[in-house]
């Protein structure tokens, strides 16, 4: 029954094309210039070869021409150097010394961030090797928010071109990367097209792909598809690509979030694919350590680690992956007649043979069955990843077979099957129905508000009732809120099956509001936000959320999409029709909304919406505090903690 698959074309050039090995292989992670007590110490056990790290343009430059290089990041590399780790030195981000804050684009900016790359270079040659030349330019990482998608290919091809002759001048064994695309193989088309490989020594992407839909299988599809458009257009060569940036956050959301299981086991998959593509020259996962404790938040939940530095079971998976891993070289696809079960064996640095094995389909175990001649040496060892190992053997089914035998049970976590296996045979795989998502609890679980809006129809002629705003919150100390002079609000709210009509008087002694877009929450206004529960919704969790920022701007009334949906794009919103009056300290909105631009379906009578409203308090002395009624948008974005407004006739 064996055979053998090479996985693509490319899985036929050698490893040490380019000049590379397969020892080059990187298991790296991200980081942020940690200073928790104990963090390399306990970043350097998981195995990583690499960290990745920055000291920002905006840090290296506060002063016209002339660029430095800041102790505290000196200190961080040499630091982590100290506990064996090598360093990829971002050089990014704009400066608010030039092209106002945005893009290098002018004459003058380019040569600037040139010579904050070569201070860069020059002050870490002998220590780094790996630059890579701007974070996300494509998607807007770093840049003001109305600067998001502005990062046009043209642009950042000029400012590749400049710096990368400027660091191999300085540094030849320096290996420069490209900006890390984010946004998709189309914007890495339009840069290869405009000879992104002449002016770089690697390719440098992130490849987020964590829905739950969007498989560590998949990722591997996709990679195959970007080597060979890369082999396209560079005379049949591939070209090295890091992965500088990937990963599946374990926030608690059920369209994008992971458990710490699904997470660990991306995870062991998408390295053990790397290792089977010899163009992919590096893997960091994002991130080591978690950003923060909002367990609803993408961002404060992709690390190997919690903030105090407890282990996640990603954690203990790097560490087997590393130790077993590193220098390895991938040899075959062992094929079994099933493409959901995945055999790849390795020739591991130390001349071991290792044989991972997992199945891609949900709800089933697989049998695999084992054997190999007598004469061969049966003890192995076998591991399931980021759980440990067991020293186990082979053995004779009879005293007269001529073969040994081995039995191995996987399901979606690699176990790896380590031992001298040159003569490893696979007789048969059985599968096993295991259906695990049954034991899922499945209860129908929403947080009821203990308050809530009524919205009379406006077909009832009832008077909309008035709901006050009387919950103030303070976020500058300095600045607290003198009375309901300085601050005061209400709302009332009624409907018609499409449209919601929202009226609210704000009492404010100052009016300061000099920003527009999506910028206008920063100065006097109003934020509101509104929540339905998504198809197959059951809970809190499985919330669509539209949030509107509504703001007498200095060209009039503005309402502003912050947070939309496949079908509602964040921006500008026409539909919604402003009217905002200003009459002493007296401003008076009022709003109306039509459903569909919320992503509602027909209002009735009974219907209920999670709904929150804030208005800001600025005075022209900082964004002082604001009042609420309801919660989940201020002080983080969290839909379970909207109250409800509910449809009455």
């Amino acid at each position: 029954m064996r055979a053998v698959i090479k996985m693509s074309a490319v899985l036929a050039c050698s490893l040490a094309f380019c000049g590379l090995s397969a020892d080059d292989f990187i298991f790296g992670a991200c980081t942020h210039r940690e200073t928790v007590p104990g963090y390399l110490n306990v970043l350097s056990q998981s195995g990583v070869d690499y960290v990745r790290d920055h000291a920002t343009w905006n840090r290296c430059e506060d002063e016209k021409g002339k660029p430095f290089l800041p102790s505290y990041y000196i200190e961080f590399v040499d630091k982590a150097k100290s506990f064996n780790l090598k360093t990829l030195n971002i050089l990014c981000y704009s400066n608010k010394l030039y092209d106002n804050g945005g893009y290098p684009r002018s004459e003058e900016a380019v040569e600037a961030y040139v010579k904050y790359a070569e201070t860069t270079v020059r002050g870490f040659k002998g220590k780094c090797n790996l630059y890579q030349i701007w974070n996300e330019w494509d998607g807007g990482c770093g840049m003001p928010k109305e600067l998001h998608g502005t990062g046009d290919p043209a642009s950042y091809m000029k400012l590749l071109a400049a710096t990368y002759p400027r660091i191999k001048a300085i540094d030849p064994d320096a290996v420069v990367i490209s900006n890390s695309v984010c946004t998709g193989d189309a914007y890495l088309k339009d840069l290869i097209k405009l000879d992104l490989m002449k002016h770089c020594d690697a390719i440098g992407l992130h490849t987020y792909n964590y829905s739950k839909e969007r498989t560590a299988e998949k990722w591997y599809e996709r990679m195959q598809g970007v080597d060979k458009f890369i082999r396209d257009a560079n005379g049949g060569k591939s070209f090295p690509v890091y992965i500088t940036e990937m990963g599946w956050p374990t926030h608690c959301n059920a369209k994008n979030g992971s458990s710490e299981e699904y997470s660990a086991d991306s995870m062991a998959k998408l390295y053990l694919f790397a290792l089977t593509m010899p163009f992919i020259k590096g893997v960091w996962w994002y991130e080591f350590r978690d950003g923060g404790l909002d367990n609803k938040y993408n961002e404060d939940n992709f690390g190997m680690v919690r903030p105090d530095l407890t282990p996640k079971k990603s954690f203990f998976v790097m560490r087997d992956l590393t130790s077993l891993f590193k220098g390895a070289a991938f040899v075959e696809r062992i094929d079994v007649k099933d493409p959901d079960v995945w055999l790849l064996k390795y020739k591991a640095k130390d001349g071991r043979d290792l044989v991972a094995a997992w199945t891609s389909k949900s709800d089933v175990d697989y049998v695999l069955n084992f054997s190999m001649p007598a004469s061969s040496k049966p003890d192995c060892t076998v591991t399931a990843l980021g759980y440990g190992s067991v020293n186990t053997s082979f053995f004779k089914a009879s005293e007269k077979s001529d073969r040994t035998k081995f039995q191995m049970t996987v399901r979606n976590r690699p176990y790896v099957l380590g031992g001298k296996l040159d003569a490893l045979k696979i007789d048969s795989i059985k599968a096993v129905d295991y259906p695990v998502s049954e034991l899922k609890d499945r209860k129908l679980v929403f947080c009821v508000p203990s308050d809530a809006a009524k919205a009379y129809s406006t077909a009832s002629g009832k008077t909309p009732v008035k709901y006050k705003l009387a919950d103030y919150v303070t976020l500058e100390e300095k600045l607290p809120r003198a009375d309901k002079g300085d601050l005061d609000a209400s709302f009332t709210i009624s409907w018609t099956k499409d449209k919601l009509f929202l009226n609210i008087e704000v009492i404010d002694d100052v009016h300061f509001q000099e920003a527009t877009g999506s910028s206008t929450w920063k100065g006097d206004g109003v934020q509101m936000a509104f929540s339905y529960p998504t198809s197959g919704a059951i809970s809190d969790k499985d919330v669509q959320h539209i949030d509107l920022d509504i703001a007498l701007t200095k060209t009039g009334a503005m309402v502003y999409r912050q947070y939309g949906s496949k079908s509602l794009k964040e921006g500008e919103v026409s539909a919604i029709k402003a009217d905002i009056q200003r009459d002493g300290n007296t401003l008076t909105y009022k709003l109306e909304i039509p459903t569909a631009e919320l992503g509602l379906p027909d209002l009735k009578a009974g219907a209920a919406i999670g709904f929150s409203i804030l208005v800001n308090d600025h005075d022209g002395k900082g964004r002082k505090g604001f009042l609420r009624w309801g919660d989940g948008i201020g002080t983080g974005k969290d839909p379970a903690l909207y109250k409800w407004i509910i449809m009455e006739d």
